[in-house]
């Protein structure tokens, strides 16, 4: 055997593989832009960048699960339908991101967004985790086209610049959210709300901190049966915590100071309540353009909360309407708004609750 063309058919092969990218474990390597269209786990084996709005890899329904692990490098979007799960984790997304529509599970961990974002629609869960969106980027996850069971799943720990979480159901009773957990995610800048929730039940909003965003810091509508708590929002153009046509909802522990920055005389409250049932209490409401608590509803009770120097009332007012009574069909008689805003040296543990002080 010629020792030359041996060790020149060996570069050669080396050659190939290294162009390919050879998987290691029985991984299918990626390296150029693609179609899967068969289950199996996916690795990139280098960066896959072309034009803005096209997507480097498209997998397709027969797939049916696939897990592409980015192995940090970077990719120009991928579009999935129509499978059953879907998995993107370690790496980098440029401009278009991951747009889903019609599949049943994601993961998405460990993933930077460079001005891209996570577009889905109708998913039955979801795990967004650990990601980081340097620049714009949203999170949106989006039930409202039929899907037939209840959507459920977390949201944690992602870091982001100039971005939204929004996760919208339908209203129907057996496709609203179920639980869906919304947790310690970092939020700063962006011209519209940080979070929003729509028609969601047992939800948590919790631990997340939002900071000067150009609306509302979290908005939570038409849900019921959800814990806001721990959360931190400061500097929103219009009202720090806003609660919409939701009840039996707990509002614990939350800090919303110095809402309002966008001058809109009609918002800006550090916490404002549109509905009833509802339990607000231990919160921290100060410097706000509006009022430090804003209860617009029927049936609520708040409690050991703290709302100073807030521009809504005088000094030293403990609520604009103390003791609103309950339109029907929950009383008879008016239910304007309260107004809160203490002004005094020092809070009482029950300052805020509504109705003639303990005795």
């Amino acid at each position: 055997m010629n020792p030359i063309r041996t060790a020149a058919a060996s570069i050669g092969l080396c050659l190939v593989y290294a162009t390919s990218g050879l998987a290691e474990e029985g991984r299918i390597p990626i390296f150029e832009s693609t179609t899967i269209s068969a289950p199996g786990s996916y690795v990139v084996t280098r960066d896959i960048v072309g034009p803005a709005f096209l997507f480097a890899i498209t997998v397709v329904a027969s797939a049916q699960s696939a897990d592409i692990d980015l192995n940090g490098f970077t990719v120009t979007g991928i579009h999935a339908s129509g499978l059953v799960s879907l998995k993107v984790h370690n790496g980098r997304m440029q401009e278009p991101g991951i747009y889903i529509d019609g599949s049943r599970h994601l993961i998405v961990d460990r993933v930077t967004f460079n001005d891209a974002g996570i577009i889905s629609w109708n998913l039955e869960s979801f795990s967004i985790t650990r990601n980081l969106f340097p620049s714009t980027g949203n999170i949106s996850v989006d039930s409202t086209l039929g899907l037939a069971s209840r959507p459920r799943g977390v949201i944690e720990d992602n870091v982001m610049a100039s971005g939204i979480i929004s996760v919208q159901s339908q209203s129907g009773p057996t496709q609203r959210g179920d639980g869906v957990l919304v947790r310690n995610n970092q939020i700063s800048g962006g011209a519209f709300w940080a979070i929003f929730m729509g028609n969601q039940d047992g939800c948590e909003v919790s631990g997340n901190r939002v900071t000067g965003v150009g609306a509302t810091g979290i908005a939570i509508q038409a849900s019921k049966d959800c814990a806001i708590s721990n959360n931190r929002v400061t500097g929103s153009g219009l009202t720090g915590i806003e609660i919409v046509a939701s009840n039996g909802n707990l509002i614990e522990n939350n800090i919303s100071n110095r809402n309002g920055q966008s001058g809109d005389p009609g918002s800006g409250s550090g916490i404002y309540v549109r509905d009833n049932y509802n339990l607000i209490r231990g919160n921290v409401t100060n410097e706000n353009a509006l009022a430090g608590l804003h209860i617009d509803g029927c049936c609520n009770v708040y409690t050991g909360n703290m709302a100073r120097g807030n521009l809504a009332n005088p000094a030293g007012a403990a609520c604009a309407n103390p003791a609103p009574t309950c339109a029907a069909p929950y009383g008879t008689g008016s239910s304007a708004p309260d107004l809160c805003n203490d002004g005094g040296a020092s809070s009482l543990c029950d300052n805020m609750m509504p109705g003639p002080p303990p005795s």
